[in-house]
């Protein structure tokens, strides 16, 4: 394990708690931990957490939250795997860089298909978070897997996402974090981004976003502050869907939108 929280996971132990945690942290790690695919489960390190310490997943998850955190991971692989093959053609490797990444576990549920391609996985998130994930992860059936990520801790003025050489490209997630951090602190953390690591493509969550606050992502926007926009991939909010007896068939979702951005 690289990155400041090395030093933090017995202190992870101890003060691990869901008070501790970011909401959105949270609606993501129920997200996955309930999601399954040919009944197994969709993500098998959110399953393990959700299983041995369920007191970390929300007393009252929102349904359409959960249904709209659900799509959006399976967008972000997408996009990944689509990022991937782009790379792959142009005899690239990709290092990807997980802003905000809480308890996510794509770094293990994706480590075969991208392994050709990704040579370098980081998550980064504040101090606390970063050393809960350890503390859990370091002593999980997925320890193994979790020493090869990278960990850092998003201190002030401490961490930047770092140049590659030429022929490694950067991915950077930042998904969830306009559930965490105001609009203008994600613009900022945006320029950050691009000063530091210019040939970087962003993946960006805007889940959640809509009315007049659209306006403040638009393309044009955007562009006026130095990205250009590759995707746009975007998924209608959705009401509850009910039977003739009036029993609920389905959970409605709030929109889900993932712009991938390139600076130019």
């Amino acid at each position: 394990m690289v990155g400041a929280s090395r030093g933090g996971a017995a202190w992870g132990v101890c003060r691990l708690s869901a008070r501790r945690l970011p909401i959105m942290v949270r609606w993501s790690l129920a997200a996955e931990a309930s999601a399954v695919d040919r009944g197994e489960p969709r993500c098998a390190v959110a399953a393990w957490i959700g299983r041995t310490r369920p007191a970390l997943l929300p007393h009252d998850p929102v349904p359409e939250r959960l249904c709209a955190v659900r799509a959006r991971a399976d967008l972000v692989d997408e996009i990944l795997l689509r990022l991937r093959d782009a790379a792959r053609r142009q005899h690239l490797n990709q290092s990807i860089w997980s802003i905000g990444c809480g308890l996510d576990a794509r770094w293990q549920r994706l480590a075969w298909p991208l392994a050709p391609v990704v040579t370098r996985w980081v998550e980064l998130d504040e101090p606390h978070v970063i050393a809960a994930k350890d503390a859990l992860l370091s002593g999980s059936p997925f320890a193994r897997e979790w020493a090869e990520i990278e960990d850092i801790a998003m201190i002030p003025q401490g961490w930047d996402v770092l140049p590659e050489p030429d022929d490694v490209q950067p991915v950077v997630l930042l998904l969830g974090l306009l559930h965490r951090v105001p609009a203008q602190g994600l613009r900022t953390l945006l320029a950050r981004i691009r000063r530091t690591a210019p040939r970087a493509v962003v993946v960006l969550d805007l889940t959640g976003v809509q009315g007049r606050a659209r306006a403040g992502w638009s393309a044009r926007r955007l562009a006026q502050l130095g990205w250009q926009v590759l995707e746009d991939d975007e998924l209608a909010p959705r009401d509850i869907l009910y039977d003739r007896f009036g029993d609920e068939v389905c959970a409605g979702m709030v929109p889900v939108r993932l712009l991938v951005l390139r600076a130019c």
